[in-house]
């Protein structure tokens, strides 16, 4: 599956998990919002919506580190950046966590 192709799914899935929580309205919510909103259900090799927005960007960043240290690569300062991370989750957005958990007792 292309990386757009990949992009299109997801978008697809969070826009029908959006409309779910407010039935019978239709989600006004940026295309980028929605993706930062859903991004657990972004798959490995989707292509981003990458915009000025900082957050965005930080978590595009965040993911490419990430991707770097799975493969075994070395990144400079990397204890560093896993302190950064682990801090990161405290503030989290909980909001979607009944999806989550729903999704994963589903064993998608």
């Amino acid at each position: 599956m292309s990386a757009d192709r990949k992009l299109l799914s997801v978008e697809y899935a969070a826009m029908t998990l959006e409309a779910s929580l407010t039935p019978g309205h239709i989600p006004n919510i940026d295309r980028g919002d929605l993706i930062d909103r859903y991004n657990p259900l972004v798959l490995p090799g989707t292509s981003f919506v990458l915009t000025n927005h900082p957050f965005r960007k930080c978590r595009y960043y965040n993911y490419e580190v990430l991707r770097i240290i799975a493969i075994g690569q070395d990144i400079p300062d990397s204890s560093r950046f896993l302190d950064i991370l682990e801090e990161s989750v405290k503030g989290r957005d909980q909001s979607l966590d009944t999806i989550l958990s729903i999704i994963e007792k589903a064993n998608l």
